[in-house]
């Protein structure tokens, strides 16, 4: 029988993730890069746009002494993920705007993407330590609801964003996607004040000092660094995923609407992906479960490298969806096997560093070679990280099952 503080826990988990998964495709990079390479014409404003994930680097220390010192993580999770993405509400009313300046647009969009990858690294470590203390073992379950839940609502959103870009012209067609999207986001972290989090045990002593405690956990991670180089590569393979539904818009010649397709039908490949993952890995393990999302992954980069019609994009598509999500809910699940005993936040906010990093650089490199080799050796290129993640990854298998 499902206890009543989980079953209440994954209710409002859900709630707020159906909310965020309609929002979130409005914004989604299936519909953000096409609307910076259209208005840059060409990929130069995807990859500086990219940089602004730098700034969640030093969030990092922010985000870990949050974690290391708040209780009742709910309330400042919740304004923590509102606020990173009030910006899309700011971008979309300048959007609608007739006519909108070049030059009053492109400023909000480095201002709203740098708050938002500031506050997304802030937000990591309390994220997780109150996801980690809420669902206790069931975790990678919970994770795999989540994202199906997300998912599944995310489709709906990108089916409407097709419609509202194919109903106006550039750029206020985006503006209305990135508009409504953002007022869902905002609105949906209400429903993270409805977790139920476990009581503070008896006894419980005071958190120590923060940077030795900060110096201790990185320490606990060095035999467990394969797992970085892991993380390394699948940020990597995102940032370079981010370009598949441009490279189609391009080679395919097709219209912006077919963004909110594409978004869609990634968001559902996903969805399940997610699931499976979830409940595949807290039964077999989440580094066997990882190995076959980065298999997965390989395919669908050979699939994409040379397209021959709308229905072999809409199948590598979904293979990269599900890949993806399941690669993430690994990654996550494996992370939390792996960490010591109530470290779990702290260790997902240094892979999240990680992630920030790899992805700034890779999102600005693979936007320049896009540009100047084309998409078909980029994508080959891509294959190489995915085969050093699966040999790290069958390192860490072994070690997942060792007590912590």
């Amino acid at each position: 029988m499902t206890p009543p503080r989980f079953a209440r826990n994954l209710s409002a988990v859900l709630l707020w993730e159906l909310m965020w998964g309609f929002g979130n495709a409005c914004t989604s990079s299936a519909i953000f890069v096409p609307f910076l390479s259209h208005l840059a014409g060409s990929k130069r404003l995807v990859g500086t746009v990219g940089l602004t994930m730098l700034l969640g680097i030093p969030a990092l220390i922010v985000s870990l002494w949050l974690a290391h010192r708040l209780r009742r993580r709910r309330l400042v999770v919740a304004l923590l993920w509102a606020a990173q993405v009030v910006g899309w509400i700011v971008l979309g009313a300048v959007l609608r705007t007739n006519p909108a300046p070049t030059s009053a647009i492109v400023p909000v969009i480095y201002a709203s993407q740098a708050v938002l990858a500031f506050l997304a690294g802030v937000s990591m470590a309390p994220t997780y330590q109150l996801l980690t203390a809420v669902f206790g073992s069931r975790f990678g379950t919970a994770q795999g609801l989540q994202l199906l839940a997300r998912q599944a609502s995310g489709v709906l959103g990108g089916l409407w964003a097709a419609t509202a870009l194919a109903r106006d012209t550039f750029p206020r067609n985006f503006g209305l996607a990135f508009l409504v999207g953002g007022i869902v986001l905002t609105t949906s972290n209400v429903a993270l004040l409805f977790f139920a989090e476990p009581p503070r045990a008896p006894g419980t002593p005071a958190p120590a000092a923060f940077l030795p405690e900060f110096a201790r956990t990185l320490r606990q991670a060095r035999p467990v660094a394969g797992l970085a180089w892991v993380v390394a590569c699948a940020a990597f393979m995102v940032s370079a995923e981010a370009l598949f539904v441009v490279s189609a818009l391009e080679r395919l010649k097709l219209s912006d609407a077919h963004a909110g397709i594409f978004a869609s039908v990634t968001l559902a490949a996903s969805g399940i992906g997610g699931a499976v993952a979830g409940w595949t890995g807290d039964r077999i393990g989440h580094a066997r479960a990882l190995l076959g999302a980065l298999a997965l992954q390989i395919v669908a980069f050979a699939l994409v490298m040379k397209l021959g019609g709308l229905a072999q994009f809409y199948i590598a598509l979904s293979v990269v969806g599900f890949a993806s999500a399941a690669m993430t809910i690994g990654l996550a699940g494996l992370t939390a096997r792996l960490a010591p005993k109530g470290a779990q936040g702290s260790w997902m906010a240094i892979m999240r560093w990680l992630t920030q990093l790899v992805s700034a650089l890779a999102t600005a490199v693979a936007a320049f070679l896009a540009d100047r080799v084309g998409y078909t050796l980029l994508f080959a290129v891509c294959m190489a990280p995915v085969a050093g993640a699966m040999l790290a990854t069958r390192g860490l298998g072994r070690r997942e099952g060792e007590p912590s």
